[in-house]
């Protein structure tokens, strides 16, 4: 596989966690990873990932702020946004902005792989909730 996603989450260990899974369950991955939505622009500009997971936590307007920038700097990406807030106004928040698709952390589990898996499929178009 040569596909790279960009993991955007402020604590280390989140963003460990995310990406020892990505790499279980899509072998071949490239994983990349920033802390904050500046460095995540800087690398989606030199190394132009195919995803962004942008983990949108409790000061949800960080992550607001981080897919806003994605979509400036680079609005061909597909962009995730994982979110502790579940509620439709997060949700709707969060798509209005810019995701591709949006799923709270409760639900990750079940959900998380078949949306990277969909969107990472050449030509799907397809913005999911």
């Amino acid at each position: 596989m040569d596909t790279s996603i960009l993991i955007v989450e402020k604590d280390d260990i989140i963003r460990g966690v995310l990406r020892d899974w990505l790499e279980s369950v899509l072998p071949g991955l490239d994983v990349i990873e920033a802390a904050s939505s500046e460095e995540s622009i800087a690398l989606a500009q030199a190394r132009l990932p195919h995803l962004f997971v942008i983990v949108v936590g409790l000061l949800r307007l960080e992550g607001i702020k981080a897919i806003r920038h994605v979509r400036v700097s680079v609005p061909s990406v597909e962009v995730v946004a994982l979110t502790v807030n579940g509620s439709k106004a997060c949700r709707d928040e969060v798509m209005s902005v810019g995701a591709s698709a949006c799923i709270s952390v409760w639900k990750m589990r079940t959900e998380l792989l078949p949306t990277l898996k969909t969107l990472l499929t050449p030509g799907n178009g397809n913005k999911t909730e």
